[in-house]
């Protein structure tokens, strides 16, 4: 009897660990989600500090294709501008500047499509992305109406802060006219847009 009860006990303690075990395994994630946005202002706009670290590491990993790919801008209706551009390793940058409010960008990669955020929330990416695809071959049947394209040019884009490296400072020539932008890395969001002359310098 005694050696039962010896194994409940041993078996209850091991079903209790493992339930702390996988407890603690569940709650990491929100656990340091809520860490970062309190203790960290560079996250405090994030939905996910996963994401946004995942969005760091595509900017890293795309900084020359970011200032020498073609990004082109599509009006998607009269309120609404959206911008893309396309690597060779077929990440794709999607950019949403609705009229009055604040523009976001996103990253998108073969390796993250299934959580690509705002962008795909709001139905905009699919019509970027659509954009990017070349025209049908001729007499594989009518053609796809395509909207009117305005090419940007990236004059020059740098590191707010070389260190952290959560925001970019990106100077863009659209059309003859320039801004010059600060962009969250992390969040995704346009902080900061402004018409400069087109000889402005990012750092």
């Amino acid at each position: 009897m005694q050696q039962q009860q010896s194994q409940s006990r041993g078996l209850w303690r091991s079903a209790g660990l493992a339930g702390i075990i996988f407890g603690a395994v569940g709650f990491y994630e929100p656990a340091k989600d809520l860490y970062a946005k309190v203790f960290d202002p560079d996250y405090t706009e994030v939905e996910s500090v996963a994401l946004a670290q995942q969005q760091q590491r595509l900017q890293q990993k795309n900084m020359l294709c970011a200032i020498t790919m073609t990004r082109r801008a599509v009006e998607a209706d009269n309120e609404t501008s959206i911008r893309y551009g396309v690597c060779n390793n077929n990440d794709v940058l999607v950019e949403v500047y609705p009229n009055n409010k604040p523009a976001f960008q996103q990253w998108l990669s073969p390796e993250n499509i299934a959580g690509i955020g705002p962008a795909a929330a709001s139905g905009l990416f699919a019509a970027a992305y659509a954009a990017t695809l070349p025209p049908p071959a001729p007499g594989a049947g009518a053609p796809m109406s395509r909207p009117a394209q305005m090419t940007l040019k990236t004059l020059c884009q740098a590191w707010e802060d070389q260190t952290r490296q959560s925001r970019m400072i990106r100077v863009t020539d659209e059309g003859g006219t320039c801004f010059r932008e600060r962009i969250n890395v992390l969040s995704g969001r346009v902080e900061v847009r402004e018409q400069v002359p087109c000889d402005s310098k990012c750092q």
